[in-house]
């Protein structure tokens, strides 16, 4: 058999592809047609060439097992069957995904089908009769489709160039919905870069990096142009889903301070002195969370009051700064912001500082160590405080000061603090479940009293200058640090969301507040609703712009969210459900020790995800 007779041999298995990739496609394009944010024509075209180079795509990936079934079973009927069998699941799942991420803004996972499949699921899903009877023609219908295809496969083995044409077009539309993107994330177009989780199992490439080193895009300039513009498009983000009114409020300064990796048991008078001697006379939180157990989205939650899991993208593809710096900035409030690390990576430049002209990006030292750049960032950071005493300036000021050197375990005095005996330098080498972490954790602990000293300084300059009567002052961490205290060989943090890595110390100086201690469970998505309304006058109500409620509100939690890079997880009062990205999850008491039940309330679930995403639905 010449090489001709070969390929038209196969000619039928190209057919079936083909057709199946021109189905496939026009399925796909039911996760465009009501979306709300193909109002823009460059996304629509987008998302169409996306959806022709991905959805059409996914028949080909079943080519070489196809071709593998046709050289060992040698019967096209059965080829056929089978591969009919396997598109038609395809299909089937991608039109009940579309279904789902029209209502509940994430794709199909293990996580949903337990939702589906758990007791009580009927009481989730109701349908109506004529609903199933939908179901049951729809699915007809793709059974249907197969054997068409499959009868049109076998009788049209005539010689072509379509299906070599067809091939290399959905090569050509996957690679450019690649490269699109890559741009459009590049160059901050945001009618693009907003719809890149639309498709299932989609996962477009970037190349900033790249794309800024060949000199084709000038990120730096790009960023303070789209600094400057006044409108955003916002697509399908409802945020905030009301229009928020203020009143006259007292408008004090108000002084964040982040500490990097500081555990909520670590706040005490011998590690951290000066934090200690405020918190005497502040509102202190014993039992307060971060949103998250690293820093992208730790930092996200306090500043949006927004779970990063569901938002974090959509923010930055949008380069949506949260309303509370808005707000501020319509207040006419001064900005200080001052981080010891990049603010660049992780892109907060791009998301929680974005609507921030002229935003200070980095730190810049001789010597590139946390410890200097945190010396540096705190001199800034009272540079600031004094040219506004020697100005004048009387409008109040927002301060930001991040402080990096716990996370680096970056000292001045290595090995030299008061807690002994204490490693010099973190040794991750030497890690595992048996390590007795005490030098590890002396060490750690020693750079948080040296970043305690640099706090002192500050707090001692506002004091000294008259400020603090006028300034709120908020001390926590972006999350906790872990030194293996559930066994498991977890060390430092983002692994998992247990009380080592989320719980943050939080003590907040408010003039004119009686000193008082909280035991209630407090999150960082309170902290944006309390300052928005105590301080700002912002009347709305907080479920306009955020998911948390005032920090003194003590009122009981049921459940909690938390998310870091590509996992999340839902903490209750004795146990947490651990969530990849991909659906799959486990159930874990509050140690982190695996629970034998493993079983989900579907009904409960689906409507913390519904309050969770109603920023996505209009009000």
């Amino acid at each position: 058999m010449d090489k001709n007779t070969k390929i038209n041999s196969l000619v039928w298995l190209y057919n079936y592809i083909v057709l199946n990739s021109i189905l496939y496609a026009v399925v796909g394009i039911s996760f465009f047609l009501n979306n709300a944010s193909t109002n823009a024509l460059s996304t629509n075209m987008f998302l169409l060439v996306a959806d022709i180079g991905h959805l059409g795509f996914m028949p080909l990936v079943a080519l070489p097992i196809l071709l593998l079934l046709n050289k060992l079973i040698r019967i096209k009927n059965v080829v056929l069957l089978i591969g009919g069998i396997l598109y038609s699941f395809g299909l089937i799942f991608i039109i009940v995904d579309a279904l789902v991420y029209a209502q509940m803004r994430f794709h199909l996972n293990k996580f949903v089908f337990d939702m589906v499949f758990s007791s009580g699921a009927d009481e989730i899903f109701h349908f109506a009769y004529w609903m199933y009877l939908v179901a049951f023609t729809v699915i007809t219908l793709i059974v249907l489709s197969q054997i068409l295809f499959a009868r049109i496969s076998i009788k049209c083995v005539a010689k072509s160039m379509s299906r070599k044409f067809a091939f290399i077009a959905v090569l050509v539309f996957m690679l450019s919905s690649h490269f699109i993107f890559a741009v459009s994330n590049a160059m901050f177009y945001h009618p693009i870069t907003q719809v890149q989780r639309v498709f299932p199992l989609y996962f477009p490439l970037t190349a900033n990096s790249l794309l800024n080193n060949l000199g084709l895009v000038d990120r730096d300039k790009l960023r303070e142009r789209k600094a400057l513009e006044n409108t955003k498009s916002n697509g399908t983000l409802f945020y905030p889903n009301k229009k928020l009114e203020f009143e006259t409020a007292p408008n004090y300064n108000v002084l964040i301070i982040l500490i990097d990796c500081w555990r909520g048991d670590c706040m005490t008078p011998e590690i951290t002195p000066n934090v200690a001697k405020i918190a005497e006379q502040s509102q202190v939180f014993t039992n307060h969370y971060s949103g998250s157990s690293g820093t992208r989205s730790g930092v996200f939650s306090l500043f949006y009051s927004l779970p990063a899991f569901a938002y974090w993208d959509t923010m930055k593809s949008l380069n949506q700064g949260p309303v509370f710096i808005s707000s501020l900035l319509e207040l006419d409030y001064e900005m200080g912001i001052f981080a010891s690390a990049t603010l660049s990576n992780p892109p907060f430049d791009a998301t929680v500082f974005a609507d921030i002209d002229s935003l200070r990006i980095r730190t810049e030292t001789d010597i590139n160590t946390a410890w200097v750049r945190d010396q540096k960032c705190t001199e800034e950071w009272l540079s600031f405080i004094d040219k506004r005493k020697k100005n004048n300036v009387k409008k109040p000021f927002f301060g930001f000061l991040f402080l990096d050197a716990v996370h680096a375990y970056s000292s001045e005095n290595p090995g030299k603090g008061p807690f002994q005996p204490a490693w010099e330098e973190a040794n991750y080498l030497a890690l595992n479940n048996d390590l007795n972490p005490t030098k590890f954790f002396n060490l750690y602990k020693n750079v948080l009293h040296e970043t305690d000293h640099r706090l002192g300084i500050v707090l001692n300059d506002l004091e000294s200058k008259g400020l603090l009567d006028s300034t709120i002052v908020v001390l926590s961490g972006d999350h906790g640090e872990e030194f293996n205290d559930n066994r498991k060989n977890y060390w430092g943090h983002g692994g998992n969301f247990s009380k080592a890595q989320t719980n943050v110390p939080l003590v907040v100086y408010w003039p004119n507040k009686d000193a008082k201690e909280y035991a209630h469970t407090s999150l960082h998505y309170d902290i944006v609703p309390t300052l928005m309304s105590e301080n700002l006058g912002c009347t709305n109500n907080e479920e306009n712009y955020a998911i948390g409620k005032s920090l003194f509100d003590e009122s009981k939690l049921d459940y909690y969210l938390v998310g870091a890079f590509e996992n999340y997880g839902i903490v209750e009062d004795n146990r947490i459900i651990n969530v990849n990205y991909s659906g799959n999850y486990s159930i874990s008491d509050l140690n982190m020790n695996l629970l034998e039940d493993q079983s989900i309330d579907g009904k409960k679930f689906v409507q913390i995800f519904k309050t969770a995403n109603r920023f996505y639905e209009e009000n």
